[in-house]
C-alpha cells in the first residue's frame, strides 16, 4: 500500500526519512485518495480460473484504453503511459501477429489499476505475483501452470490411498518452497536478483511500496487467530472498536518474512501442506502459520475493505473487485476418511457469505466476478492428458471450457465492460499527475539528492516534483547544477527473459 501517495507524505515509501517540508504536503485530489481494491479468493488449482478472469478484464481494459486514446494516434498503448514502457516487462514470447487478447494481457498490468491486492490461500500467490513482482497476467498464467506441475503433479503415495496418518500431509512442503523460490528468482527486481546471486545470497523481503497482503492463521499451541501478512506498515491509530468488526488485529511494521515464506504460510492448507514455523516481527516465541482461507476469509473482500477504512479513513474506497475461483457448492465423488475431510474443507471455504455481506452495503463500484454454478474440481485436481500425459492438461481444458461458457452470459460481459471503463477512467485521471504517476507506475521508491554535502542528502523525496523544488532552491545556481539535476532513484527493473 503506497500510503504516501494515497493520503499524505508523512512516512517514507520504503526506508529512510522524508524532509520536514514534505511531512505536511497533502494530496487533495480524489484521484489518489480513493483506493482501488482487488480481492482474490482461495481455491487451489481453481486459481487458474481467477487468472482467466483477470486476463479477460485486461482485454476489456485494453479496448477501453484504445477508445480513450486520441483518434488517429499510432501510439503503442500500454498502462505505463504517459511514461515509457520499461524493458522486459514480460518474459513471454510475443508474436507481432498475436491476438489483441494476448497483447492486452502483457501490455496492461493490474498493479496500475489497483492500489491494494489482497489474497487468501492461492489467491495470495496471485496477489504476490501481480503486486510484489508487478507481473502481467499472461506471465502469471505461465508461472501458475509451472508451480502446479511441480507441487500437485506428485502427491505422496500414502495420501493417494486415503491414509489418515497424524501429521502426514498430502503434498511435500519443501516442493512448494522450491517452486516459489524459483518464481522469486525469476521475477524479483533485478537489484534483488543481483543481491540473491551475490556471496551474501540475501533473499528478497516481502516489504514493498505496493499494497499486498495475505490472510493466514497464526499462533502457538492451541491459541490461533487470523493474521494478515502485509507488505506495508500498518500501525493502527484508530479509536474504532475492532474486536466485533475486524477479525484481524495484528498491527505492526511490514512483514519481515521473505517472499517465499509468505507464499508458504498463506497456502499451508490443513492436510495438504504442513504449517510454516516462523518468528514474527518483535516476537520472542515461534509461531506456526497455516492457510487462513478456512472459513469466511477464503473470500478476503471484507477484510480488505476494513483494512482500507483503517488506513485511509472511511469514504475513500474506489473500485472494489472481488474475483472467485468458480467453486461449486458441493464436492462430488470420493470415499474414505481423507475424502470426507476434503469435502468438509470445501464446505468451510464457501465465499458466498462475504459476497452477500458486501453487496448489502451497496458500494457504487463493487463487482463480484464468479461462476456461481461452479466447477467440480477439488483444490489439487491436476489431471494429466489422456494421451500425452501432459501434467494438468485435462484440468486446464475443463476450466477453460467452463470459463468460455460463463463468458457467453450478457451480465458477465456487462460487468467486465463497466468495471474496465471505471478502472481506465481512474488510471487516466491519475496519470495527469505526472510526478505521482511516474512513481506509482514505474515502481520508483526513492528520490535522493546526488550532492553528498547537501543538508538533505540523507532525505528521500516523495516524488520527482518535490525533488525538483529542492534542486531549484538549493542547487540550480551552483557550478554543478546540471550534474545534480537528476536525482538518484531506487526503481523497479524487470529481469530479462532467461
Amino acid at each position: 500500500m503506497d500510503s504516501s501517495i494515497a493520503s499524505e507524505f508523512s512516512t517514507p515509501p520504503q526506508h529512510g526519512r522524508l524532509s520536514r517540508r514534505e511531512t505536511t504536503a497533502t494530496i487533495a485530489s480524489r484521484d489518489w485518495q480513493e483506493q482501488n481494491i482487488l480481492s482474490l479468493d482461495g481455491g487451489g488449482i481453481r486459481g487458474y480460473w481467477t487468472l482467466l478472469v483477470l486476463e479477460k478484464l485486461m482485454e476489456y481494459i485494453g479496448e477501453r484504453e484504445r477508445l480513450e486514446e486520441e483518434q488517429g494516434s499510432t501510439a503503442d498503448l500500454h498502462s505505463f503511459l504517459p511514461n515509457p514502457e520499461p524493458a522486459n516487462v514480460t518474459q513471454c514470447n510475443i508474436d507481432p501477429n498475436t491476438s489483441v487478447r494476448y497483447t492486452a494481457a502483457v501490455k496492461f498490468l493490474p498493479c496500475h489499476y489497483f492500489d491494494f491486492i489482497c489474497g487468501s490461500s492461492t489467491g495470495s500467490l496471485i496477489a504476490i505475483m501481480l503486486s510484489r513482482f508487478r507481473m502481467t497476467v499472461k506471465d502469471c498464467l505461465c508461472e501458475y501452470e509451472n508451480m502446479s506441475n511441480q507441487i500437485f503433479g506428485r502427491p505422496r503415495l500414502l495420501s493417494q490411498r486415503n491414509a489418515l496418518i497424524p501429521g502426514w500431509t498430502k503434498y511435500s512442503a519443501s516442493r512448494m518452497e522450491k517452486a516459489f523460490k524459483k518464481v522469486t528468482t525469476r521475477r524479483c527486481n533485478q537489484a534483488d536478483r543481483n543481491e540473491l546471486d551475490s556471496e551474501r545470497g540475501n533473499e528478497p523481503g516481502f516489504k514493498t511500496i505496493k499494497g499486498t497482503c495475505s490472510i493466514t492463521k497464526g499462533g502457538s499451541g492451541s491459541e490461533r487467530s487470523l493474521y494478515l501478512l502485509r507488505s506495508y506498515d500498518h500501525q493502527n491509530t484508530s479509536d474504532k472498536t475492532l474486536e466485533e468488526t475486524y477479525p484481524i488485529l495484528n498491527f505492526d511494521l511490514a512483514e519481515s518474512m521473505s517472499i517465499w515464506q509468505v507464499a508458504r504460510a498463506a497456502t499451508a492448507a490443513p492436510f495438504y501442506f504442513k504449517e510454516l514455523v516462523f518468528r514474527p516481527n518483535g516476537e520472542n516465541s515461534r509461531v506456526s502459520y497455516s492457510d487462513g482461507g478456512f472459513g469466511q476469509t477464503n473470500n478476503p473482500t471484507e477484510v480488505a475493505i476494513e483494512e482500507i477504512n483503517l488506513l485511509h479513513r472511511e469514504g475513500n474506497l474506489g473500485v472494489i473487485l472481488s474475483i472467485g475461483t468458480a467453486k461449486a457448492d458441493n464436492k462430488r465423488g470420493g470415499s474414505g476418511a481423507r475424502a470426507h475431510i476434503e469435502q468438509a474443507f470445501e464446505t468451510a471455504t464457501n465465499p458466498k457469505v462475504v459476497h452477500h455481506n458486501v453487496a448489502k452495503r451497496r458500494y457504487p463500484h463493487y463487482w463480484r466476478l464468479n461462476d456461481e454454478s461452479g466447477l467440480y474440481i477439488s483444490l489439487d485436481d491436476w489431471r494429466p492428458s489422456y494421451f500425452t500425459r501432459q501434467p494438468g492438461h485435462r484440468t486446464i481444458s475443463v476450466i477453460r471450457e467452463r470459463f468460455s461458457e460463463w463468458m457467453q452470459r450478457a451480465d458477465v460481459v456487462r460487468m467486465l465492460d463497466t468495471c474496465a471503463a471505471e478502472l481506465v477512467s481512474r488510471r487516466r485521471k491519475r496519470a495527469q499527475h505526472e510526478h505521482l504517476w511516474e512513481r506509482f507506475a514505474t515502481g520508483i521508491s526513492q528520490f535522493q539528492c546526488r550532492n553528498r554535502e547537501c543538508s538533505q542528502n540523507d532525505d528521500y523525496f516523495a516524488h520527482r516534483g518535490t525533488f525538483d523544488k529542492h534542486w531549484e532552491n538549493e542547487h540550480s545556481q551552483s557550478e554543478d547544477a546540471e550534474k545534480l539535476r537528476e536525482p538518484m532513484v531506487t526503481l523497479w527493473e524487470y529481469q530479462a527473459r532467461p
